[in-house]
């Protein structure tokens, strides 16, 4: 009777995102959580200062934001779950 919600964040596209982001929502699917959000990692702040210092190189931009939107829109639709993903960037100006 718990009422679940689910924000799947930060993705970060690194090699393999796009099946790691199915394997989350097949299990996800299982749980039927009432709500799923998503964004990707934002550009802004400290978040890709704190990735490099760790090793880890990642480009975030429009298109890569787009892709991640896409995906998880995607997603949502072929396993059946109610969500949003939460674009870092306007997805109008991809058009």
């Amino acid at each position: 009777g718990v009422r679940v919600g689910v924000v799947v964040a930060p993705i970060i596209p690194l090699d393999g995102w796009e099946r790691e982001l199915e394997e989350l929502f097949q299990a996800l699917a299982e749980l039927s959580p009432e709500v799923i959000y998503g964004e990707v990692l934002h550009v802004r702040g400290r978040n890709m200062e704190m990735l490099r210092e760790v090793g880890v190189r990642v480009a975030v931009s429009k298109e890569v934001d787009a892709a991640v939107g896409q995906t998880f829109e995607k997603l949502l639709r072929e396993y059946g779950l109610r969500g949003e993903y939460w674009y870092e960037y306007d997805p109008a100006e991809n058009r």
